[in-house]
């Protein structure tokens, strides 16, 4: 074996490296181009040994294998383009044009095999769309064990941040195909995973605000109690979108225990308006409720109109004038919610308080 620490070799060294053989690698043999500022080599790929890619001359197999690492296609800024054929880019077509079911014979035979390099897919390239191209119209076509077997079997440290946000929808998907096997399966996958850093983080922070928006309070709780673990900027968001699920998901003294353990935030930095609603929620619960107040005054005081929880922000005001006998106080902030945020969750609850009262019998 000649392990080949340089800028990538011409084509003539490539052929004198013929005689140069190594064992078969298991995955399969693509058609790459490796792109440098000044050159262009296009080569066959036949796998991944340690921190190099393997490679060898197109044309006739005589065993011989050149290997590249890593780190010097990166320092030398190489941009790695999978050769794709005329049919792969005629099915890309046919999926932009909503025909995945025509899509994905087309498309599948060559991008099945690159998921064998997935430690690849962080290098410039084609490498990432291609594979969102496969799992689109696997998504598109219902095909979800196979999808699912697909992402299961990847070593998820290494997907890049656009992928894991594909599986991420991908999740969501067979929640609305009510495939519940599969998607526990995924679900699992994620959560098992060892983050590599923040993009990723970031990724499943989003996919845990996706399943607090459609009510999944186990499912986003989850994730956000997955990136609260991890150092990160999205370290505490994380921590009070938790707390949040608790709500829906613990009895009032776990949920105590995970309230205690929450960052304490300045008026001045950013989610004190998400933590006073938290603390107002948990002080409504107990009937504290001139402290739960003073909370969600504060709460709505220092949120922006723009924050996904402002909205109930104003309910939860609404509630606790109600509360402390301010049926008029109560009413506005009811309507408040409703002219405001017309097309919420809060909103309609609002408006059914306020539906309720006006049936009263006098």
């Amino acid at each position: 074996m000649l392990p080949l620490p340089i800028k990538m070799i011409p084509r003539l060294c490539l052929l004198a490296l013929a005689l140069s053989s190594v064992g078969p690698l298991g995955a399969a043999e693509l058609p790459v181009e490796l792109r440098y500022p000044m050159q262009t080599d296009s080569v066959i790929l036949t796998g991944l040994e340690g921190s190099s890619l393997v490679f060898r001359p197109k044309g006739a197999d005589f065993g011989g294998r050149a290997y590249l690492d890593f780190s010097t296609l990166e320092k030398e800024r190489v941009m790695l383009n999978f050769l794709l054929s005329d049919k792969f880019y005629e099915g890309l077509k046919k999926l932009k044009n909503g025909q995945p079911l025509q899509a994905l014979p087309l498309i599948e035979p060559e991008a099945r095999p690159m998921l064998n390099y997935i430690e690849l897919s962080h290098l410039p390239g084609n490498y990432v769309s291609t594979v969102r191209a496969y799992f689109e119209a696997l998504r598109g076509t219902g095909n979800w064990k196979r999808l699912t077997a697909l992402i299961a079997a990847l070593p998820m440290r290494e997907v890049p941040p656009p992928l894991l946000d594909e599986i991420g929808q991908t999740t969501l998907s067979l929640h609305r195909a009510q495939a519940a096997t599969d998607l526990e399966k995924i679900h699992r996958t994620l959560l098992a995973m060892d983050p590599a850093g923040p993009a990723q983080l970031e990724v499943l922070l989003s996919l845990g605000d996706s399943w607090r928006e459609v009510g999944e309070y186990q499912k986003a709780f989850d994730l956000y109690h997955k990136v609260s673990k991890e150092k990160s900027a999205h370290q505490v968001i994380a921590n009070l979108w938790a707390a949040y699920c608790g709500f829906y998901l613990e009895d009032s003294k776990s949920l105590q225990s995970i309230l205690q353990d929450l960052p304490k935030i300045q008026i001045n930095e950013a989610y004190f308006s998400l933590r006073e609603l938290i603390d107002a929620r948990w002080k409504l619960r107990q009937a504290e409720y001139p402290p739960a107040m003073r909370a969600a005054a504060r709460g709505k005081t220092y949120a922006a109109v723009t924050d996904p929880w402002y909205p109930e922000l104003l309910h939860t005001l609404a509630l606790l004038y109600e509360k402390m006998e301010m049926p008029d106080a109560a009413t506005l902030a009811h309507r408040e919610v409703s002219i405001m945020f017309p097309a919420s969750q809060w909103a309609s609850k609002s408006l059914e308080i306020i539906h309720h009262q006006n049936n009263k019998t006098p």
